[in-house]
C-alpha cells in the first residue's frame, strides 16, 4: 500500500540523536504550558493534533526514537465505514517535536498498535468487535512492501475470537494479542479466549493460540483477601495489554491484561508455560491503557481520542510509577492517573481531557525544564482556581462536614475520635466545631463529645445540628451560637418512633427541608443472607426533653426506580444499601431531581433520590454512579466559592471560578476507587469528571454564592488599588492574566480606569476600552 510522504524521512541516527538531546523538550519551551492541569512539578503540552480527516488518535508506540500513533478516523468497531464514508485508519509517524514524517493507511478501525523493535516493524490490529485482522508495517522496506495485511487463523483444536482483537504486547520474541468483545453463554458466563499468542507465518497469516481464558482461575489480589485465595475469572471486556517493566515494584516481568468493563487487571507470570500463574487485581475505575515510568526523566504521551489531541507530560517522575488512562465513558472520566498496584486505588495525575486512550512513556537523559507554578494550591481544570481557606491546627484535626449560616463558615473537626466515640490515639474524646469568617479567620469554636460526622445549619432556628458516631453510640448536638455561653451546646439522645427501632449502627449526615430534619442511618448490619433491611434514612423530630424521635422514611431494602443508563422504562430495583452516608436537598437550580432529598450510599456507589419524602406518594430513584463519594453539593449561582475539607490533610480549600448554575459536585475520599479529587457528576449517566485534585481525602463540600460584583485585575496594579480604595468590600477582586481580557488588552499600571461612570456599570480606561462589572467578571 502506498505511503504518503510528508517530509523527508529521518535516518535512524538522526532520530536517536533526538531522543538523547535537549531538543526532546523543544515543544515544551515554544508551546503553551499546562494546557491541561497536572500535579505540581509537571508540565503538559499539546505534542500533536489530528485534522478533520485524520482523527480519533488511540494507540501510541515508539520505535527508532520516533512516535507512532493510530488514528481511527471514526470507523466502526467492526470495520463499518465512518459517517464520512471513510473505511481506513491512519498510522502516523512523528519526530519528537511533533512533526509528521510519514503516514500509512490500513483498512478497518485500528485498535492496537505496537512496535516490534527487534524486527524493525509495527504491528496493528483492526476491528475489536468483529471482522478482525492484523497489519505489519515495515518502514524500512521498499515502499510497495511496507504494509502487509495478515489474516488470522486458529491453532489446531482452537477457534478464532468470536468478537475481535485489540492490544498487542511483545516479550522475548513472543506476540500477545488481547481478544476483545467476547460473547457470553446462555448463563451469562464468558468462556472463550481472553489473550492469544500470535505467530506470524510466511503466507501472511497469523496463528492464534489462547494463553489465557476468560474463565481462568487466578490468585485473588483484592486487598484483604485471604492468603492463597483464588477466583474464577469471568472477563467480559479484555482490552489493553502490556509488559510490566523491571522498574515496577509489583509484577515486574509479567504480562498484564486490562479487562476494561470489569475494572480488573490480570497479571500473568510464566505465560504460556506449565508454570503459568494468573493474578487478578480489582482496580478503582475502568481504564483504557496502563504504562510505567522507566526513568526519572522523560515524557509521558497521552492520546485524547475524543479531542483529537496528543499531550506530552514532562517533569521529574518516580521510576516504576504506573499510569492509567480513564476514558470518557468510564465511571470517573477524562483523566490520567497513577495506580497503586497493591490496592488498585487510582489518583488523578492530569485531568481535563475528554477521553484519554493510549499511553507511552519515553525516557530521556535530559532534565525536564522547570514546570510552571500552579494557578492555585491544588490543580484545577480551566475556569477554576483554588486557594487555601484555612488550615486546622493540632489538636483540632480531621475537618469533615462543612456548612454556612449568617455569612460564616462552620466546620466539624473529628480530632481522630473513633467512629463509635472511642478515644483517639492521643486520648481525645471530643470533636471541635469551628466558626470562620468569609476570609478564613477563626471566630469561635465548640467542643462536642464523640466523632462529629454530620454538621448542618438550621438557619430558620439560628442553630447548628451535629450528629456523632456513625458506627455506634450515636447521638446529636444542637449548637446555638447566639445563646448564652453555658447553653450554646445541648446534647440530644435518640428515641425510636412508636413501633420502630433505633439504628443498629449510627447516624451521619443531616439535611433540612421545609422544617423537616432528615438524618442518614449509617453502618447497618446485614442479616444472615447478607441483606440490609433496616432504616437508611430517618426523619428526626426534636423534643422539649432534649431527645430526638427518629422515624424511618427510607429502608435499606426499599424499591426504587432504576435510573441506570439504558434501563428499560419503568424498571425498578430492590435496594440493598450497605453504607448510607451523606444526604442533601437537591436545589431548584439542578436540571435533575430538583427539590428531592438525595442520599449517597457510599460503599455501594449509588445515589438515591427521594420525591415526596415521607408521604403516601413517595417515589425513590436509584442512580449508580462512577465512584464512591463522600458528599454532593450544587452550584446555585454562576459566581461563588466551593469549599472542600480535606480530612486527611487538615485543610479547607476554596475553589472559585465561573460556575455553571445547577452543576453537581462530588468529593471522592482517599479510600475510594479513584481517590483525592473533587469532580462534577452527570446526574443522567452517573459519570464523574475531576475538576480539582491532588488532595489526600476530600470530605465535605459547601457552595456559597457570590453576592458582590466581581472585578478581574492584574495583581498589584494601580487599578487594584483604585478599586479597593473606592469600593472597599463592596466588590470582590479576582486576579487574572492578559488572555482573560477583551482583545488581550491588559489593564496595568499604565492603563488605569480614567472614569467610573456608575458604581457598578460601564467604565472606560485611558486607551478607550469600555468595561462592565457584572456577576461574572469584567467584560
Amino acid at each position: 500500500m502506498k505511503k504518503r510522504i510528508l517530509i523527508t524521512t529521518l535516518s535512524i541516527a538522526t532520530t536517536m540523536s533526538l531522543l538523547f538531546s535537549p531538543s526532546l523538550y523543544a515543544y515544551a519551551a515554544s508551546g503553551q504550558a499546562n494546557v491541561v492541569p497536572a500535579l505540581s512539578g509537571f508540565s503538559t503540552n499539546v505534542f500533536a493534533q489530528g485534522t478533520s480527516s485524520v482523527l480519533k488518535p488511540d494507540d501510541i508506540t515508539t520505535m527508532g526514537g520516533n512516535i507512532f500513533i493510530g488514528f481511527q478516523n471514526g470507523i466502526g468497531s467492526d470495520g463499518t465505514a465512518a459517517s464520512t464514508g471513510e473505511t481506513q485508519s491512519t498510522i502516523q509517524e512523528y519526530d519528537q517535536q511533533g512533526n509528521v514524517i510519514i503516514s500509512w493507511k490500513i483498512t478497518g478501525k485500528c485498535d492496537g498498535l505496537s512496535a516490534d523493535v527487534a524486527n524493525n516493524r509495527l504491528i496493528a490490529t483492526v476491528n475489536e468487535d468483529g471482522n478482525s485482522s492484523m497489519y505489519v508495517i515495515t518502514p524500512s522496506a521498499a515502499q510497495t512492501q511496507q504494509v502487509q495485511h495478515i489474516a488470522f487463523k486458529a491453532a489446531a483444536g482452537q477457534t478464532l475470537p468470536a468478537g475481535g482483537t485489540d492490544s498487542i504486547a511483545f516479550q522475548s520474541g513472543n506476540i500477545y494479542i488481547s481478544a476483545s468483545a467476547p460473547t457470553a453463554d446462555s448463563k451469562g458466563n464468558f468462556t472463550t479466549a481472553a489473550l492469544f499468542q500470535a505467530v506470524i507465518n510466511a503466507d501472511n497469516t497469523a496463528t492464534l493460540t489462547p494463553v489465557l481464558m476468560d474463565n481462568a482461575t487466578a490468585n485473588d489480589a483484592t486487598p484483604g483477601a485471604a492468603a492463597g485465595a483464588t477466583v474464577k475469572l469471568n472477563l467480559s471486556d479484555p482490552d489493553s495489554n502490556n509488559i510490566v517493566p523491571a522498574e515496577s515494584t509489583n509484577y515486574a516481568g509479567q504480562v498484564v491484561l486490562d479487562s476494561q468493563g470489569d475494572s480488573k487487571l490480570i497479571f500473568i507470570n510464566n505465560i504460556g508455560t506449565a508454570n503459568q500463574v494468573n493474578t487478578c487485581l480489582p482496580i478503582g475505575n475502568q481504564i483504557n491503557d496502563i504504562e510505567w515510568a522507566t526513568s526519572t526523566q522523560g515524557t509521558l504521551y497521552v492520546t485524547d481520542n475524543a479531542d483529537n489531541k496528543i499531550y506530552a507530560i514532562t517533569g521529574n517522575f518516580t521510576k516504576g510509577t504506573a499510569f492509567v488512562a480513564s476514558p470518557g465513558d468510564s465511571g470517573v472520566a477524562g483523566f490520567v492517573g497513577t495506580i497503586d498496584l497493591s490496592s488498585g486505588t487510582i489518583k488523578p495525575f492530569v485531568s481535563g481531557m475528554k477521553s484519554p486512550a493510549g499511553l507511552l512513556f519515553l525516557p530521556s537523559t535530559t532534565p525536564a525544564p522547570a514546570a510552571p507554578p500552579l494557578t492555585g494550591v491544588i490543580p484545577t481544570v480551566s475556569g477554576y482556581t483554588s486557594s487555601l481557606f484555612a488550615t486546622t491546627v493540632s489538636p483540632t484535626t480531621k475537618p469533615d462536614d462543612i456548612t454556612t449560616m449568617n455569612g460564616n463558615i462552620f466546620v466539624g473537626n473529628q480530632n481522630g475520635v473513633g467512629s463509635d466515640g472511642t478515644a483517639s490515639s492521643t486520648g481525645v474524646l471530643n470533636s471541635t466545631v469551628e466558626e470562620y469568617d468569609a476570609t478564613g479567620n477563626q471566630i469561635a469554636s465548640w467542643s462536642i463529645a464523640g466523632k462529629c460526622d454530620g454538621l448542618t445549619a438550621d438557619p430558620a432556628n439560628n442553630r447548628l445540628i451535629a450528629t456523632l458516631n456513625e458506627d455506634g453510640n450515636s447521638s446529636m448536638d444542637i449548637i446555638t451560637p447566639s445563646a448564652a455561653a453555658p447553653n450554646q451546646v445541648q446534647l440530644l439522645t435518640y428515641k425510636a418512633a412508636a413501633g420502630q427501632t433505633l439504628p443498629a449502627g449510627g447516624t451521619d449526615s443531616i439535611a433540612i427541608q421545609n422544617g423537616n430534619i432528615y438524618i442518614s442511618a449509617s453502618a447497618p448490619t446485614a442479616d444472615s443472607k447478607g441483606n440490609f433491611t433496616t432504616a437508611a434514612l430517618f426523619q428526626a423530630v426534636i423534643n422539649a426533653d432534649n431527645t430526638a424521635t427518629l422515624t424511618p422514611v427510607l429502608m435499606d431494602n426499599a424499591t426504587a426506580n432504576d435510573a441506570t443508563p439504558g434501563a428499560a422504562a419503568g424498571a425498578t430495583v430492590k435496594l440493598n444499601l450497605s453504607d448510607p452516608d451523606s444526604n442533601n436537598i437537591v436545589p431548584a437550580e439542578s436540571t435533575n431531581y430538583a427539590g428531592q432529598v438525595v442520599l449517597d450510599s457510599q460503599g455501594d456507589s449509588k445515589l438515591i433520590f427521594i420525591n415526596n419524602i415521607g408521604t403516601a406518594n413517595q417515589v425513590n430513584t436509584c442512580l449508580p454512579i462512577g465512584n464512591q463519594i463522600n458528599d454532593i453539593e450544587w452550584a446555585t449561582s454562576t459566581q461563588g466559592t466551593l469549599y472542600v475539607t480535606d480530612n486527611a490533610d487538615n485543610k479547607i480549600y476554596a475553589i472559585t471560578g465561573n460556575f455553571t448554575k445547577g452543576t453537581a459536585f462530588v468529593a471522592s475520599p482517599g479510600d475510594s476507587g479513584v481517590a483525592g479529587f473533587v469532580g462534577t457528576i452527570d446526574l443522567s449517566s452517573g459519570i464523574i469528571k475531576p475538576i480539582a485534585f491532588g488532595m489526600r481525602s476530600p470530605a465535605g463540600l459547601l457552595f456559597v454564592p457570590q453576592t458582590k460584583p466581581v472585578v478581574t485585575v492584574i495583581k498589584g496594579s494601580v487599578d487594584e488599588n483604585i478599586l479597593r480604595q473606592q469600593y472597599g468590600d463592596k466588590i470582590s477582586i479576582v486576579y487574572g492574566s492578559q488572555n482573560q481580557f477583551i482583545g488581550n488588552d491588559r489593564i496595568s499600571t499604565n492603563n488605569q480606569f480614567q472614569n467610573y461612570l456608575s458604581p457598578f456599570g460601564l467604565k472606560a480606561n485611558n486607551i478607550g476600552s469600555l468595561w462592565s462589572v457584572t456577576g461574572s467578571g469584567v467584560h
